[in-house]
């Protein structure tokens, strides 16, 4: 059993990112120590990855013949929809994505409808007098626009992080 481990290997751990661990540079954003020049080849970069706030996830090639894991899942962005999905066919090592929050486009929301009356514009279910008033019939008049839905909504972004448990990143700098 080999004790080798790379340069660049990424840890996971509950020590606090203040804590010194030798070569080990916590993934802050953090500028590379100068004489660890691999690890800045490696990461084509002078500052460690910032993964604070941020999970990891595999990078590689999305292969046209892989559509399954063994899970039965399909890992394959190019099977969403979306602005950025058909763009899609590999994530290289420190591509970045993912937003904690998003708003909906139209496009995105479910296929639906809202009817009026059940789709029956010829009785409305309540007067326009309010709760205390009769259910009455009304007659459509073809010059009078017979009013839609009110508008509701605040196209405010809605929370999209994954449950998470708070570590420190590190990476072996050399």
């Amino acid at each position: 059993m080999s004790s080798y481990v790379p340069i660049g290997t990424i840890i996971a751990s509950i020590v606090p990112p203040t804590t010194a661990m030798g070569n080990w540079l916590p993934c802050d954003g953090s500028a590379i120590p100068p004489q660890f020049t691999e690890l800045c080849t490696l990461l084509n970069d002078r500052n460690t990855p910032n993964l604070i706030g941020r999970t990891l996830i595999g990078a590689g090639s999305f292969a046209a013949a892989q559509t399954t894991q063994t899970d039965l899942l399909d890992p394959n962005f190019t099977a969403l929809s979306g602005d950025r999905a058909s763009q899609v066919t590999a994530l290289q090592i420190g591509d970045t994505g993912g937003e904690a929050t998003h708003a909906l486009t139209i496009g995105q929301l479910p296929s639906h409808t809202h009817t009026i009356n059940n789709g029956n514009f010829g009785y409305h279910r309540r007067s326009f007098e309010g709760d205390s008033g009769a259910d009455l019939p009304f007659e459509v008049n073809p010059s009078t626009k017979v009013g839609g839905t009110d508008e509701s909504g605040k196209n405010e972004g809605h929370y999209n992080v994954q449950p998470y448990y708070a570590i420190t990143y590190f990476i072996l700098a050399g």
